[in-house]
């Protein structure tokens, strides 16, 4: 053992706190809180003595208990001679326990005691809030927390007082101050003082928004006030918000436009209404497209077969098997005369004559490129990426000029003003947003990392490149590799090192059987079957000497040798002292 790798380290027969997040379905929300160690105090052992100290190493409190915890938003639980005491950071004992309780987050304020499987809440003070025994406390977004017994739900304040016992099948989550309670299939709401305002008699509801809801009674909708006062009639078939103040409406065959206080703005008399884009809503009459604006106004002759969202102030149409665009005056300011057409984007309109052949017009409808090019893309990066007559590709300029006429195989998506383009040989290099490459085309592999680095390959071996073409690591590697956690492999004769991004040998004294990232900060390395540690720079953390290597849900890492648990925090940094 390398002590002066100061390994947190703890009695395996002592065992260890488990901090879980459940995830509970019936809110529907999914909650994960994790320790901030770096801000917190960390276990630190003292021969067989447990104590813990600040980030800096420093003891603050002494190495007194047979085992430590980790903190837990400001509490840890500690055994001395078989009692399992709560203390906070200064050291205080709390609570006194004869047996094994273990502490989990429940938001910022909350803390679940779970003693013997019987869970309570306490608050970061450690004064006992909640002291039933439920099956599940889960925090709420306003503070406040859901407990559970017995499949039924209850609920406490942030001051820890009952609002009301576990009696309803499901609580939702609070909106605009109502939360919906369900039993029974039976829906209704209750306010923040635990109230239940609207008595549960819906088959189903909505959160309220913009202080109304949506209800329904055996599939026949209506709309209600947070007085519980009906806005809308039960006698709707659907009811869905377009925004905050616009309402869709289906009666018995059509929809109808709404405004968020219930008064009928269009009548009920369009097959369909669907979704509002720069204020202009797509809808269907008499099997005919056309746009309503946000007032029910017809903005569009009802004369298409078919109309898109509009994009940039002008939508597609389609009418007679041919596409156009209207303005968001409703004019067709574009007659349909193409083959098909496509959103427009940073003021082109890709079109087709035909098709086979794609040209650019502008929002006027004159003619950028002309329809001579099999595909068009659109302008990234400043650039338009086309495929030529021949089939090969080549380069436009946001202008529609060429600045790079058919020339490869493939060119791959423009990224940070760069691009992987292959040639006629099949050979792979670089490009800029001027056409020109930066890496030649010569290679079979061609892989741009997330921190810009460049790997290459060729002939089976591999080198690294930056975005310029310079070399930054010679081509005499058997394999590079980008790790999941951003860390570069080089593998050669069977050993393995950590290569940075300029393409140096972190630990070039060392090298590995085997290497793999564990979480975003650390990877683990192996040799002559043990397993060691490094960062994901390549610094050595562990030797590589231990039986098993894990990571933990708060970011720790999890060591196992000859029986023992040790730990070493995301920062790399370890306490330990025998």
């Amino acid at each position: 053992m390398h002590h002066s790798l100061l390994l947190f380290k703890l009695y395996l027969c002592l065992g260890k706190q488990t901090i879980t997040m459940r995830i509970t379905t019936t809110l529907l929300i999914l909650l994960f809180f994790s320790c901030n160690l770096l801000a917190q105090l960390m276990p630190y052992r003292e021969g067989d003595q447990w104590g813990y100290a600040n980030k800096n190493g420093d003891m603050v409190i002494p190495a007194k208990y047979d085992f430590a915890d980790f903190f837990v938003n400001g509490l840890a639980v500690v055994n001395s001679d078989g009692r399992y005491i709560i203390i906070n950071e200064t050291g205080e004992q709390l609570h006194n326990y004869t047996n094994k309780i273990t502490l989990r987050n429940v938001g910022k304020n909350w803390i679940e005691l779970n003693n013997d499987g019987k869970r309570g809440l306490m608050n970061t003070q450690g004064q006992p809030m909640v002291t039933s025994d439920f099956d599940e406390v889960v925090p709420l977004k306003n503070g406040y927390v859901v407990v559970q017994k017995d499949e039924k739900s209850g609920l406490y304040n942030s001051a820890g007082e009952e609002l009301f016992p576990p009696q309803y099948d499901v609580l939702y989550d609070y909106s605009e101050s109502y939360a919906r309670v369900e039993t029974g299939d039976k829906y209704g709401y209750v306010d923040e003082k635990g109230k239940e305002i609207i008595p549960l008699q819906y088959t189903n509801a909505t959160d309220y928004r913009n202080g109304k809801a949506v209800v329904d009674i055996v599939r026949r909708k209506g709309l209600i006030d947070k007085q519980g006062e009906t806005i809308m009639p039960l006698e709707y078939h659907v009811i869905n918000y377009l925004n905050d103040d616009l309402l869709k409406v289906k009666g018995d065959r059509y929809w109808s436009l709404y405004d968020i206080d219930g008064k009928e703005i269009t009548g009920f008399k369009y097959d369909r209404i669907y979704s509002i884009e720069e204020d202009r809503i797509r809808s269907v009459k008499n099997q005919k497209y056309g746009f309503l604006d946000a007032e029910g106004n017809e903005y569009t002759d009802f004369e298409y077969d078919e109309v898109f969202d509009f994009s940039e102030g002008r939508a597609q149409v389609r009418k007679d098997g041919l596409y156009g665009y209207v303005d968001q005056d409703g004019n067709e300011i574009i007659p349909c005369r193409y083959f098909k057409t496509q959103p427009f984007k940073d003021g082109w309109g890709v079109v087709k004559t035909d098709d086979r052949n794609e040209g650019v017009i502008d929002e006027a409808g004159q003619e950028i490129i002309p329809p001579l090019y099999r595909r068009i893309n659109p302008v990234v990066d400043g650039v338009s990426i086309f495929i030529g007559p021949d089939r090969f590709y080549g380069l436009f300029d946001a202008d529609g000029n060429v600045i790079l006429e058919e020339t490869y195989l493939h060119i791959q998506p423009y990224e940070n003003g760069y691009a992987v383009a292959t040639n006629k040989d099949k050979k792979i290099g670089l490009i800029n947003q001027q056409g020109a490459e930066t890496i030649p085309s010569e290679f079979e592999q061609l892989i741009r990392t997330e921190n810009g680095a460049i790997i290459v390959s060729k002939e089976g071996k591999f080198g690294l490149r930056d975005l310029l073409g310079n070399e930054l690591a010679p081509l005499e590697y058997d394999k590079i590799e980008e790790l999941s956690n951003g860390g570069l492999l080089a593998s050669k004769e069977d050993s393995k090192q950590m290569m940075s991004n300029t393409g140096e040998i972190f630990d070039k004294k060392r090298t590995y059987d085997d290497i793999s990232p564990i979480n975003e900060h650390f990877c683990v390395v192996i040799s002559d079957g043990k397993k060691g540690l490094l960062n994901k720079e390549g610094a050595l953390i562990l030797y590589p000497e231990y039986d098993e290597i894990k990571a933990l849900p708060n970011g720790c890492i999890e060591v196992m040798e000859n029986g023992y648990k040790s730990y070493v925090s995301p920062d790399g940094k370890t306490n330990f002292k025998d």
